[in-house]
């Protein structure tokens, strides 16, 4: 698959307060918002380094769960 630009702009969050938060559901989503975003990027780069063309955006959009007002 030949990809041009690669976005990373997802990811994972738990709402509530952190002294009520269970740690192990915590641990579980650093896991896959960092793992899903460095695998990725591995994936996408190498190719691109190939053909020394192509671009990635890190992106950190969880203001836009949030509500408004």
């Amino acid at each position: 698959m030949l990809v041009n630009a690669l976005v990373n702009d997802a990811g994972q969050g738990e709402y509530g307060f952190f002294t009520e938060t269970e740690l192990e559901r915590e641990i579980d989503i650093i896991q896959l918002n960092i793992i899903s975003l460095v695998s990725l990027t591995k994936y996408f780069l190498r190719d691109m380094v190939a053909r020394d063309n192509g671009k990635i955006l890190n992106l950190a959009s969880l203001v836009a769960d949030y509500p408004k007002g």
